[in-house]
């Protein structure tokens, strides 16, 4: 609870290097089976990515590998807090998030039928919110198709967002410690 506390309200979190380390230190805890306070490590996480805001971007895609297994854990406050992480990531990342929806969905999907109401509801909200990031993403494209008429036979995104579903599925199965190196 200190450490979720002073992640929030300390500026030193913003500096590259203190916001290295401190992720680095959560994610290897986050891993450890034998670590026992996985909640307040959750909330840590929250509070991290609260604090860093944009500059959490390129941790966005570590984090989400970090947190999906937790979206299936037994214990229902870790599935209603990976599924908060979820939520704030798509907020402050969600270039990053969204290029890899389709995996969230798809376990996501699967806690619409959680037996605890909570976690239900917390998932339905972050459904219904990547569905509106997704809308607010197209209209984008909407709006730039109509102000410039260039034809390309594939955007550079497509490629890239392509490569990035390839990347999540294969470091989701094999993700260690040489991410951090």
């Amino acid at each position: 609870l200190l450490l979720t506390e002073f992640i929030e309200k300390c500026p030193m979190v913003k500096d590259d290097k203190n916001l290295d380390n401190l992720f680095k230190i959560i994610s290897d805890y986050l891993d450890d089976r034998w670590f026992e306070c996985k909640l307040d490590l959750l909330n840590c996480t929250i509070s991290l990515i609260f604090a860093a805001e944009a500059k959490f971007k390129p941790y966005a895609n570590i984090c989400l590998f970090r947190v999906l297994d937790y979206l299936t854990d037994m214990d229902w406050m870790k599935r209603k807090l990976a599924i908060n992480i979820v939520y704030t990531l798509v907020f402050y990342c969600s270039q990053q998030i969204m290029a890899v929806k389709q995996n969230i969905i798809e376990f996501l999907n699967t806690l619409k039928e959680d037996s605890v109401e909570e976690v239900r509801e917390v998932c339905l909200q972050t459904l219904k919110f990547i569905e509106e990031k997704e809308n607010e993403g197209e209209e984008g494209g909407e709006r730039e198709e109509r102000g410039e008429r260039e034809e390309l036979e594939e955007p550079a995104e497509t490629s890239k967002i392509k490569s990035l579903e390839l990347e999540f599925d294969n470091n989701y199965k094999t993700i260690n410690q040489k991410d951090f190196n």
